[in-house]
Parts: structure tokens; C-alpha cells; sequence
């Protein structure tokens, strides 16, 4: 590892998101371990032509003033660590790797607490435990040093135990992430970009990196944020959590129903892509911009009507999408007359989902749209009566 290496900035996350969108490429928008943005170096000084493009967090290089233009550099904390994985000699391959590492930290990450920390964290104890090793050695060899490391041996393998866990008291590793980002994360990777799980990953980025910037590990002491600026605020919001339980019961169903569509969007997604015919792409593209209005109208606000009749869409409606649209795929292997009449026939209902789908729709946010009306007939009166008593 060359710790010497003079990068080149070519472009920020926005500049990678953006590339991979527009080449169709399937990646990990943003570290997931920190919540740190990424971005596209240029190696100066790289050996090989497959190490020339490097994709990494912003955090894990720090510029270095240049008399013509900015220069990064490793950061000190990150040299022991192998960045150089995200090496390629284009930016699809420095993406590849990119998503290689992500992929394989989301599994790290979903490990229990000891397996997660060593896997982070064994090459960093491992140099540790030598460092000190040989000092000690080498300093056991002056006499009087020689007998003060005998006499206080049980000390000093504390403090050296301390050092090598430093981090367990550091860092979270990962603990402010929910389970069910890490299992979609740790999903075999896509090669094709994805807007379903890109708008998942980038919509949860905000709050994640809100999360990274405030979080303590619990390790630190039994209850989370203790030694925090405004812990007591936080204790009382602890102590209120219970009421957050009570919530009605077609809510946490609502979230259910959400998490169901978010699913079936991205099959969806993927199985167009799938598809060579440009008829039935667009078709799906139908589908899924009702789908997206109705996932939008289907928020944790919304009435226990509404979340119910969108429960046909989600258990029905896209059931039968995504088996037609899998039925097209596995007849599109077939050149027999019997499998073009069938996929003739796949199209044409496909045709026709786009408007069931919208009359779904309708029904979703008819309850809301009634509630308006009377509630505008109640104003109208209160309206009129106050007029008519003005009159009077």
C-alpha cells in the first residue's frame, strides 16, 4: 500500500449518482458504515493502469494544498485501511468495487456485536498488538526498564487491552442503522440501476447521516447517550416512548403496506429493464408512476379506509403485474406460435393495467376527497349563518 498517492477530484456523489443513472450501472450511493459521501479520484501517481480511478468516502481523504490545484491525499486514520479495493481503470470498474466493499460491510454489519467489531477492526489490533510487542520487547532488553515492566506486567496489559478497544467505545458500528436497510443492502448486487432501491437508499440518507453525526454507542455505558450534552431531554423523550405504542393499529398496517409496495416497485423495475420491447417497457413505466402516487398517497397519515383499499393493490393488482410481466420473460425464450399469440395477449392486458390501476387510485384518495367536500359544507353553512345573523 502506497500511502504517498496524489489524487485528483473528477467528480462528487452527485457527478457518480448521476453516471450511474445515465449508464444503466447499479450503485451504492453513499458509505453506509459512516454516512459519509462518496466521490471519483484520479491516481497521479498509480503503477498500474487498473488502479488509475479510486471511488471513496470524502472522509477518508483530506486535501493538500497544491500551487495549481487541489490535491488529496490518504488521511492519517485511514492508511491501515484497504481503500485501494475501490481501484479500477475506468469508473465502472472503481464503482464495482466500490460496491463490492459496500455489499460485504452490509453482511459485517449484520453480524452479531463481536464478530462485527473484529471483522472492522482485526487488522487495526493486529498492528496494535505487534507495535506494542516489539516496543516492549525492545525496551526489556535496558535492565531497570527490564524490572519495572515485571513488577507492574498486570498494569500495562490493561492499558494495552484499553488501546487495542479503543474503538469499541468510539464508534457504534452500525447500531443506528435499521435491520431492514442492512438486509438491502446486503442483497446480491444489481447490475443494472435501480430506481426503487436508489430512492430508498437516498431517501433514508438524510436522517442516516443526522444519525452517524449524533450517535454514541451504547457499549459506552447501559443507557444510550448518557454522557451527551441534553441527555435529560433525552431521557424524557425515553421515558415517553411507550405512548409511541399506542399508535392505532391500521397505522403500523400502513407501514406494512408501504414496505410491500416499495418491494413489488422494484421487482417491477427489474423485470422491465428485462425487457427488450419497447411497447411493454413503457406499459410498466404506466404502472409505475400510478404506483408512485399511490405509495405517496399512501402515507402514515392516511385514514384506515384508504390503507385498506390499498391492501388490494399491494395483495392483488401487482401480484398479477409482476406474474404477467415474468410469464412475458419466460415466453420471449419461445419462438413457437403459441408463444407469440400468448405474449400478444400478456400485452395487451399489460395495456389495460394502467387504467385499473388509476381507478385504484381513485378509490384510495375518494374517502379524502369526500372528507373535503364535507368539510367544506360545513364551512359553507357556518359561513351562511353567520351572515344571516349579521343581516338580522
Amino acid at each position: 500500500m502506497r500511502n504517498w498517492n496524489k489524487f485528483k477530484l473528477v467528480g462528487d456523489g452527485d457527478f457518480l449518482r448521476k453516471y450511474a443513472r445515465e449508464h444503466g450501472l447499479f450503485i451504492y450511493p453513499y458509505d453506509l458504515l459512516t454516512g459519509a459521501d462518496i466521490a471519483l479520484f484520479e491516481d497521479f501517481e498509480a503503477k498500474k493502469n487498473d488502479e488509475h480511478f479510486l471511488v471513496c468516502t470524502m472522509n477518508d481523504v483530506k486535501v493538500r494544498p497544491d500551487k495549481l490545484e487541489k490535491i488529496y491525499r490518504l488521511s492519517a486514520h485511514n492508511r491501515g485501511r484497504d481503500v485501494f479495493a475501490c481501484r479500477g481503470a475506468t469508473y465502472e470498474a472503481a464503482l464495482a468495487g466500490w460496491n463490492k466493499e459496500m455489499q460485504k460491510l452490509a453482511k459485517t454489519l449484520l453480524k452479531p456485536l463481536p464478530q462485527r467489531f473484529l471483522s472492522i477492526e482485526s487488522n487495526g489490533l493486529f498492528l496494535n498488538v505487534l507495535g506494542w510487542g516489539i516496543f516492549v520487547y525492545i525496551l526489556g532488553a535496558i535492565p531497570f526498564v527490564h524490572d519495572f515492566l515485571r513488577e507492574n506486567v498486570l498494569a500495562i496489559i490493561f492499558i494495552l487491552l484499553c488501546c487495542n478497544l479503543e474503538h469499541l467505545f468510539i464508534y457504534s458500528y452500525g447500531e443506528e442503522i435499521p435491520r431492514s436497510t442492512l438486509e438491502l443492502w446486503a442483497a446480491p448486487i444489481r447490475g443494472r440501476f435501480s430506481e426503487g432501491i436508489y430512492g430508498q437508499m437516498m431517501g433514508e440518507w438524510e436522517e442516516r447521516k443526522e444519525r452517524h453525526e449524533n450517535a454514541l454507542p451504547w457499549y459506552l455505558l447501559w443507557k444510550r447517550g448518557k454522557l451527551r450534552p441534553g441527555a435529560e431531554t433525552e431521557e424524557v423523550a425515553e421515558e415517553a416512548a411507550p405512548a409511541v405504542e399506542e399508535e392505532p393499529e391500521h397505522l403500523r398496517y400502513c407501514r406494512e403496506i408501504r414496505q410491500k409496495l416499495t418491494e413489488q416497485i422494484t421487482t417491477i423495475e427489474d423485470q422491465r429493464t428485462k425487457i427488450a420491447d419497447r411497447a411493454i417497457r413503457r406499459y410498466a413505466d404506466e404502472v409505475l408512476k400510478i404506483l408512485g402516487e399511490i405509495k405517496q398517497a399512501v402515507s402514515p397519515g392516511t385514514l384506515e379506509t384508504q390503507v385498506i383499499e390499498a391492501r388490494k393493490v399491494v395483495s392483488y393488482w401487482n401480484e398479477e403485474t409482476i406474474s404477467l410481466l415474468e410469464n412475458y420473460l419466460l415466453l420471449a425464450r419461445n419462438s413457437s406460435r403459441e408463444a407469440q399469440d400468448t405474449q400478444s395477449s400478456i400485452a395487451a392486458l399489460l395495456h389495460d393495467m394502467a387504467a385499473v390501476y388509476r381507478k385504484e387510485l381513485g378509490r384510495i384518495t375518494a374517502n379524502h376527497t369526500l372528507e373535503m367536500k364535507a368539510s367544506m359544507n360545513v364551512l359553507q353553512k357556518e359561513i351562511e349563518e353567520t351572515l344571516g345573523r349579521e343581516r338580522n
